[in-house]
């Protein structure tokens, strides 16, 4: 059959990429949005960056919100597959991620291995987001919220249909469920896999991710010290671990004004962005394996 090069891969990619994020806005243009406003919130979507142009969220029912998140999580699963399984099959990634996972054999195409490899990453990615979904209807958000708050968790993007965010919940529980769900999704998604096929130990052995999980740590502790109210009391932990988790993530949440904060807190959260997540995940940042 015919092959297809790296360069009409490459091209392909960039327009299905850019196809998507203008089809996505069509449907805002259907609630009032004008043709910018809604090319822009669709590709803040489909490229999980988070940013809206959205202000007043009573004007727009839910269909609009969950469509948000779609984009979202749609788009947070096709930047990983893009990462773990099309750039090292193209030779071109930085890591070559898990290229062995994949498949080297002569006779079975790039498509192929898309295919195969996505469909892993699809069943990784969809069961952390049901956990999560599962996870904050137990602690109290309603189960439409928890829907799109989720998805938006797993692809890093951070929109949410309250327009204060995740403070808008007023849920201490649910803050820390989705600290740790942004934690997690900033890892490496092809070591989720690896943990389901028989090898548990990999997410832990991977270099990478205990570098992730160090700074994380570290990261934590060093904002707690520079919030007022005792170190160890639960509302500083929990304040400072989920802005940790937001910044390396890059999800975009919030669960607290950070023009409260001390500027020591905010220029530690601007370093801990700089950072980044970990390659092989939709996290934003130069990403840990780079450094």
């Amino acid at each position: 059959g015919t092959r297809v090069h790296r360069v009409e891969s490459m091209a392909g990619v960039a327009v299905c990429w850019i196809g998507a994020g203008l089809l996505g806005g069509v449907p805002f243009l259907f609630v009032g949005l004008g043709p910018v406003d809604a090319a822009f919130e669709s590709v803040s979507g489909i490229t999980t960056t988070g940013a809206s142009v959205l202000t007043d969220f009573s004007q727009y029912g839910r269909a609009v919100f969950l469509w948000r998140s779609v984009l979202q999580w749609m788009g947070g699963l096709g930047v990983i597959a893009l990462f773990v399984v099309v750039f090292p099959a193209l030779g071109i990634a930085g890591r070559q991620l898990f290229f062995a996972e994949v498949s080297t054999a002569a006779d079975e195409g790039i498509a192929t291995n898309v295919r195969r490899v996505a469909g892993r990453l699809l069943v990784v990615y969809g069961s952390l987001t049901a956990l999560q979904v599962a996870l904050l209807v137990h602690y109290g958000m309603p189960w439409f919220d928890a829907i799109c708050n989720s998805m938006c968790t797993a692809s890093t993007g951070g929109f949410s249909p309250n327009p204060s965010s995740i403070a808008g919940y007023a849920n201490p529980a649910c803050e820390w469920v989705v600290a740790a769900f942004m934690f997690l999704c900033g890892a490496n998604f092809a070591l989720y896999w690896r943990m389901v096929s028989g090898r548990p130990l990999a997410l832990v052995r991977d270099s990478e991710f205990r570098a992730y999980a160090t700074v994380a740590l570290l990261g934590a502790v060093a904002v707690a010290a520079t919030l007022p109210g005792p170190l160890l009391s639960e509302e500083t932990l929990r304040v400072a671990c989920f802005q940790v988790a937001n910044a390396m993530s890059e999800t975009g949440f919030a669960s607290v004004d950070f023009n409260l904060w001390s500027d020591a807190g905010r220029s530690l959260v601007v370093l801990l962005v700089l950072v980044g997540g970990c390659a092989g995940s939709a996290a934003g940042g130069p990403k840990v394996a780079r450094y």
